[in-house]
């Protein structure tokens, strides 16, 4: 009998520790880390989390049908800020096309609807990056 009680209290702690590492993992997908935001990022600006556990500021604004956008680092150097284009796209974008995604990079904004922004100028990067990865040319 004790050896069966024994066997069912660790079952049950087990049972416990991995739910709530689940639910860690799970809180954890749906918060990205986001550290201090430098005094000169936007209140509203997204934090995109980058693979070495730095990242960018994201932040886009809509003036007439005209997004002005400004990407950050995360200690706050701007990057690109001003006008922003849609990449390959002629449409007229809305207020509520621009939701910043975490596919967001130093050079681009990801939005949710698969659309991505690019600097207005200086945009060679950009576009030669996102050709490569939307499959639009197979070299870099």
């Amino acid at each position: 009998m004790r050896r069966v009680r024994g066997t069912s209290l660790i079952l049950a702690c087990i049972v416990l520790a991995t739910g709530a590492v689940a639910l860690r993992l799970r809180y954890a997908r749906s918060h990205p880390y986001a550290p201090t935001r430098p005094e000169n990022v936007e209140p509203s600006a997204t934090y995109i989390q980058g693979p070495d556990g730095k990242g960018l500021w994201a932040y886009c604004r809509l003036t007439a049908h005209i997004p002005y956008c400004t990407i950050t680092n995360a200690r706050g150097l701007v990057l690109h800020n001003g006008e922003f284009i849609l990449y390959r796209s002629n449409n007229k974008i809305q207020a509520a096309d621009i939701a910043i995604t975490q596919r967001t990079g130093d050079g681009w904004i990801a939005l949710l609807d698969g659309e991505y922004l690019i600097p207005a100028t200086n945009n060679e990067a950009s576009y030669r990056y996102l050709d490569f990865m939307t499959g639009r040319t197979t070299h870099f």
